[in-house]
């Protein structure tokens, strides 16, 4: 049975690495991929390293792509190709086992260290492809599920059965508690009195981590030399020594005393099971109107700054604008935070909404590098203000002892959003060569968002009136 797999992963492995032979017996391919391995490059400048035509280089260039050895991706008027290490890999595996392999990288390098040569190391800016034969849907839920499954688990809480990743820019790593209960829930607990601006603080750590890890990064693989092995296991070691002592001091959510009045009733609790909260029109309007919001606003988000190269911006200016949503989104948070406290969760959820809209449907009309900012801060303020309403309101509607499961299931409904939006993007760029479409699909289901919103029931009462005398 054993040599029976054996021979079949042969042929798998025969069928796969075939093209790869034809691609790398031509010396001039095994060039191109000598130039790719010190960093991406332009075909010109590839065609620069050769006395053959362009031409001639081009056809070099789609044998590799066609062996999966090269990744090519567009961007602006240029193309760019890299090296895909991902076929490499896999020829390497007919004859080498894990181990086997892993031994041998581990004494070459050891010889280069003692030999003291210095090896070209490859650029922070990597595709690498390998081919999943599993719907999209699939490979999504998995990465999004379980990512300490594949990158390794960062330190766990004893209580703590495992680790999620919200799929939305910036979400949250959320740790999943034994009780049902995680981080962001237990939040919505603690607090009765300000409990929306409570919640926008705790998720400011989002907006605050790309502007801080970003810059500090670039310094680590610019102080060590691009070597950013020793970049990444600086921050993962920083990580480590803010975030465990830091997990220690998160306490649970205070029960309320028994007997006390409203105990019962706060939360909308009166014995209501995860079974009956996610079929309860509550449930039903807030996942709808997340999905509705991610949907809208993750397009934007993500082909904005391929939009603005687009309309003439040169790359380096057009990151500037994503930068200039992330730091609006910190405001955005802390102000939708004390609006909500004020007027309310699901008013200043309806007028976000409605905002977001507006500015999603703006980018329409936008060229210029400044109207790209004017925007890019009403956008980010609006997007980032309202995620964290809606822990506020699933808490008024559901109780404490299942809020972990409750909004854990509405996030995975708005990471369907999420998802739908870039890909809708992409679609359209390809059929109608701009993402004009992209904005006013945006500008409407934003629309729609606002309308769900309105449905949502009122909130349960907070106190329960005394039994009066007979």
């Amino acid at each position: 049975m054993a040599s029976s797999a054996r021979a079949l992963r042969l042929i798998e492995l025969e069928d796969e690495t075939s093209p790869l032979w034809r691609a790398l017996s031509d010396p001039t391919r095994r060039r191109i991929l000598d130039l790719l391995r010190e960093r991406p490059r332009i075909t010109g400048e590839i065609a620069a390293h050769f006395e053959i035509s362009r031409i001639a280089v081009m056809r070099h260039l789609e044998v590799l792509g066609e062996a999966n050895l090269v990744t090519s991706r567009k961007r602006g008027r240029e193309r760019w190709h890299y090296l895909n290490a991902v076929p490499l890999r896999r020829m390497s595996e007919r004859w080498a086992d894990p181990l086997a392999s892993n031994l041998a990288y581990g004494l070459l390098r050891l010889r280069e260290r003692v030999e003291t040569v210095q090896s070209n190391r490859p650029a922070v800016d990597l595709a690498l492809d390998v081919p999943i034969a599993a719907a999209p849907g699939a490979v999504f839920a998995a990465l999004t599920e379980d990512p300490g499954g594949w990158w390794g688990h960062p330190f766990l809480t004893q209580q703590a059965v495992g680790l999620s990743l919200q799929a939305g820019l910036g979400g949250m790593f959320v740790e999943r508690w034994e009780d049902g209960g995680s981080v962001i829930a237990t939040v919505t607990g603690w607090f009765d009195k300000h409990r929306s601006l409570a919640v926008s603080l705790v998720s400011a750590g989002m907006g605050v981590a790309p502007m801080t890890i970003s810059p500090f990064a670039r310094w680590l693989l610019t102080h060590y030399d691009g070597d950013w092995r020793t970049a990444q296991l600086i921050i993962a070691i920083l990580a480590w020594v803010l975030l465990v002592p830091t997990a220690f001091l998160v306490r649970r959510a205070p029960a309320p005393p028994v007997g006390a009045p409203g105990a019962a009733m706060a939360g909308g609790d009166n014995g209501m099971t995860v079974g009956r909260a996610l079929r309860s029109p509550q449930f039903i309007v807030l996942g709808a109107t997340f999905f509705a919001c991610c949907a809208m606003h993750s397009g934007p988000i993500f082909h904005t700054i391929s939009y603005a190269i687009a309309c003439g911006l040169a790359p380096a200016v057009a990151v500037t604008i994503y930068s200039m949503e992330g730091l609006a989104g910190l405001g955005g948070r802390l102000i939708f935070g004390l609006a909500g406290d004020k007027f309310g969760a699901k008013p200043t959820l309806v007028t976000g909404l409605f905002i977001q809209a507006l500015a999603a449907g703006a980018y329409f009309y936008t060229r210029q590098l400044g109207e790209f900012y004017a925007v890019a801060i009403i956008f980010g303020m609006s997007y980032a203000g309202v995620m964290p309403l809606y822990a506020v309101i699933a808490r008024e509607y559901f109780p404490m002892r299942i809020m972990g499961t409750v909004f854990g299931a509405a996030s995975m409904v708005s990471s369907l959003g999420m998802a739908l939006g870039p890909a809708i993007g992409g679609w359209i760029f390809d059929h109608f060569g701009s993402y004009g479409w992209l904005y006013i699909g945006s500008f409407a289901v934003g629309l729609g968002a606002t309308a769900i919103a309105l449905l949502f029931p009122p909130f349960p009462s907070r106190v329960q009136k005394a039994a009066q005398p007979a």
